[in-house]
């Protein structure tokens, strides 16, 4: 019966810091989150109507707008630091190139005509962008554009660029590279790390020493860097003052944390996690505490009923419909496993067991549920039994 239930199985491997989708429709990702200089706002993109678009919403996570709606894959939304206008990336006229848009979503305008133009970052007087451009890896460069003149300046090849972040002094332009100029004698391969360089193109030097660090973020005030690192195992947010000493880690999960953004007074910062399977963006005090998911997968219509009319009534509905005609395809797994997951984000972990046991009832695949309960007992703290459901999750996946 199950392969009438399941359309697409997504194994979640949280413990391990990835998904997975198996089959059908790809997870929807909310992802690098961009906050307001006003502090009301957080921009992100998402391709939860099928391809990337821009979006705002309120900090809180309520009134969310869609700002784009051109059918093309529309990235790296980054507001200008007077709050005006918005520059982002993007494939609208066949291949990636920068753009710029007002604050509502009119008045897009083309900056580069480069064909492989990525991920700008305003310079302090609004007057120019940084971007990154490339193709092949060996073939990236860091680049500079007019915003009035559409003049392209390159400023420094690199090996392989990604995201980068001007100073709000405007002196300075943070990157990563997957350089192998590590500066650190122990490194024997190519690694991300992090660069500083002068906004005239000279002087790059290292961040830090350690290796795998990406997507570094200037702080609001010019004197803290956030950034993602590997150095405890798995992608967490880390700050640190600009000199690379005085260093905290923000996160701690099992996913992968990206993009970080802070508030305009600093005190609080958001950020990109797949800690629940897909992305989405969080957000927490500066000290790490309280911290909120600010968006969700849609729901389907399974969860609705559950919401509404509760599991058990939910379940014999479905054993009903089914039973009927086995041939009813009643929802997609990726919201239900989604709803799971939240559940577990926000500690109500017998409410998600019980959705878990939901979906091992109705499904003869019984792999998804022991993966969910596998990282259920791991978000517990109880890796004994985590380590046991995932052994059965593994017996029983299909091969």
């Amino acid at each position: 019966m199950g392969r009438h239930i399941i359309k697409s199985v997504f194994i979640l491997f949280l413990v391990f810091g990835y998904s997975q989708v198996l089959s059908g429709q790809a997870y929807i990702n909310n992802v690098r989150p961009d906050w307001s200089p006003d502090g009301d706002r957080i921009l992100f993109s998402s391709n939860r109507t099928g391809n990337y678009e821009i979006f705002v919403m309120n900090s809180n996570g309520e009134n969310l707008t869609q700002l784009t709606n051109n059918g093309a894959k529309n990235l790296s939304p980054v507001w200008s630091t007077n709050g005006e206008y918005i520059a982002f990336s993007s494939d609208m006229k066949g291949a990636n190139d920068i753009y710029a848009m007002k604050s509502d979503g009119s008045e897009v305008r083309q900056l580069t005509k480069i064909g492989s133009a990525l991920n700008p970052s305003w310079s302090p007087d609004n007057g120019q962008l940084v971007f990154m451009s490339g193709i092949e890896v060996g073939d990236y460069t860091l680049n500079i554009v007019s915003v009035e003149s559409l003049e392209v300046k390159q400023l420094i090849k690199v090996d392989d660029g990604t995201t980068p972040s001007w100073s709000s002094n405007g002196g300075s332009i943070l990157f990563d590279d997957y350089d192998t100029a590590r500066q650190n004698p122990d490194v024997r391969r190519k690694e991300w790390g992090l660069f500083f360089i002068d906004s005239d193109g000279r002087n790059k030097r290292t961040f830090s020493k350690n290796v795998r660090e990406i997507y570094g973020k200037w702080s609001p005030d010019g004197n803290q860097i956030a950034f993602s690192s590997m150095r405890d195992g798995n992608y967490e947010v880390y700050i640190s003052n600009k000199n690379g000493d005085k260093l905290r880690r923000m996160t701690h999960s099992s996913g992968r944390d990206y993009w970080m953004t802070w508030s305009p007074d600093m005190t609080q910062f958001a950020f990109s996690s797949n800690r629940n399977g897909n992305f989405d963006i969080y957000a927490m005090g500066e000290d790490g505490s309280n911290l909120k998911r600010l968006t969700r997968q849609p729901e389907g219509e399974l969860i609705t009923r559950i919401k509404e009319e509760g599991l058990q009534e939910t379940s014999n509905f479905y054993k009903k419909t089914v039973a009927q005609s086995p041939d009813t395809v009643l929802f997609d797994s990726r919201n239900i496993y989604d709803f799971a997951y939240a559940l577990i984000s926000d500690g109500e972990f017998h409410s998600a067991k019980s959705l878990f046991n939901f979906l091992a009832e109705i499904s003869d695949d019984l792999s998804g549920s022991a993966r969910g309960f596998a990282d259920l007992f791991y978000a517990k703290g109880d890796k004994e039994k985590a380590i046991e459901q995932y052994k059965k999750y593994l017996q029983l996946k299909p091969q």
